[in-house]
């Protein structure tokens, strides 16, 4: 009976191995750009054009989502704007293309060797960003660049890459109306195996060179649809593995 109760444990160990490794998928490449006006310093606001490759994730169905204030900005489209979650990273803007993976966490980013997880103030600024309903910001007018610097600020200061800017952004998040705390603001956006705030990130790579270190770039921010399931190559990687285990699983208790 011991030994039963410690294969089956061996099989749920070996479960959970196959989830965690499974990685992300590729999705559409992206050419990244800047337009004078929407940003100020090396921060945001970026212009990410979507390169359809008949990938999954397609990054169309995120596109849908966005503002006409902050999609298609200049001769850019389909495009949608985006912010820089870790200061030290940095990317070409002059229309290079990156390859896209989706992700609740910056690779390789900050002090974290499994990946920089994404904070829920961090998702839920740029949620509010997206829709063109954050409160205070210029999309139409001359103020644009300063307040895009000055978010960008902010999630610096929620992502652990610089002191609290101090600004109207890093204020409005810790009203008692929002997080009430710095604390409660820089939590994991992703919790108990749920996203608390619809929004991922997009790490990009040199095409060809997705997961090498040497090859990485920056990550940047990107509005998911609420209810998004698991991609489809990955939920068919997991079956495989369940599969299996529940195969060897059998053959063992037939013995």
């Amino acid at each position: 009976m011991i030994k039963k109760l410690l294969f089956v444990n061996a099989i749920f160990i070996s479960i959970l191995t196959v989830m965690i490794v499974v990685p992300e998928v590729m999705g559409d490449t992206v050419e990244v750009y800047r337009k004078s006006g929407y940003f100020s310093g090396v921060g945001g606001e970026f212009t990410l054009k979507i390169i359809n490759n008949n990938a999954v994730p397609d990054l169309n169905s995120n596109w849908a989502l966005y503002n006409s204030n902050t999609r298609d900005i200049g001769t850019h489209g389909p495009s949608f704007q985006s912010f820089c979650v870790e200061k030290n990273e940095y990317v070409e803007t002059d229309g290079h293309a990156y390859a896209a993976v989706l992700n609740d966490k910056a690779i390789y980013g900050g002090n974290y060797p499994n990946g920089d997880p994404l904070s829920v103030g961090t998702a839920w600024l740029y949620h509010e960003f997206q829709s063109g309903r954050l409160t205070g910001y210029d999309y139409t007018g001359s103020g644009r660049a300063t307040d895009a610097g000055a978010l960008q600020d902010t999630i610096w200061w929620l992502e652990g890459e610089a002191n609290n800017p101090n600004n109207f952004y890093s204020q409005l998040i810790v009203d008692a109306n929002h997080f009430g705390s710095a604390a409660a603001a820089k939590a994991d956006n992703f919790q108990d195996g749920d996203r608390q705030i619809p929004v991922m990130i997009l790490n990009l790579w040199d095409p060809g060179h997705v997961g090498d270190y040497n090859y990485r770039h920056q990550d940047q921010l990107v509005c998911v649809p609420p209810t998004e399931a698991p991609e489809p190559a990955t939920m068919i990687l997991l079956g495989s593995g369940l599969i299996g285990l529940a195969g060897l699983a059998r053959k063992r208790f037939k013995k």
